[in-house]
């Protein structure tokens, strides 16, 4: 039993020092690492233990994942959802859901949205990824769109939205944007349901 148990310390050790390093260099290959310390721990260790792991995972999901950012929600145990990060976290999780941008890129912007020191340096990265996404899916599914509509996705002000769509080799016409996709980079093809809330978005905006 004693070195079933000095064999279970030693891997959380492995695995909190695989997530530091990850914060370090890699902050995308913190979701991967935490993703892995719960399937193959998830449930049975130390709430404590498992807490740094879990905010992280779930943060991650924010990008482009949605759904098992929900899925995780519901599988994780009871009192790790009643953390206070993890409620902050899932609070951005349904803005998003719900296409309440503003928001949810409020929160991600503010500094002092979360106590974990962790959280705090991912989230302007994720905010970047979220915001590069809505691009790629505006350029997937758009021909144009106005600027106010893409400032209003991207949670930038017009004069930056116009900036970084340049950037991107998007061409202006009085006050519309005409799209460029994005090189292909063989990565994971945006789903039909990102695409149909996206559309139903930009619909609502150019229709106030």
């Amino acid at each position: 039993f004693s070195g079933a148990m000095e064999i279970t310390v030693a891997r959380m050790e492995e695995h909190k020092a695989a997530l530091e390093s990850a914060l370090r260099a890699n902050p995308r290959g913190a979701a991967k690492v935490s993703e892995d310390f719960e399937l193959e721990h998830g449930g049975f260790v130390d709430l404590a233990v498992a807490l740094p792991f879990y905010r992280i995972q779930l943060l991650s999901y924010l990008r482009d994942d949605l759904v098992n950012a929900r899925w995780l929600w519901e599988r994780i145990p009871k009192e790790a959802q009643n953390d206070g990060d993890m409620q902050r976290v899932w609070r951005v999780v349904t803005l998003l859901h719900n296409s309440n941008l503003k928001d949810a890129y409020a929160a991600l912007e503010d500094a002092n949205t979360f106590a974990d020191p962790s959280l705090r340096l991912l989230s302007a990265g994720i905010l970047e990824d979220i915001r590069k996404s809505k691009m790629d899916l505006v350029a997937d599914s758009h021909s144009c769109i106005t600027v106010d509509s893409c400032a209003a996705l991207l949670g930038l002000s017009p004069a930056a939205t116009l900036a970084r769509a340049q950037a991107a080799g998007w061409t202006t016409q009085d006050a519309f944007l005409r799209p460029k996709k994005a090189a292909s980079t063989g990565g994971v093809v945006s789903n039909a349901e990102q695409l149909a809330a996206l559309t139903a978005y930009v619909t609502s905006l150019d229709s106030k």
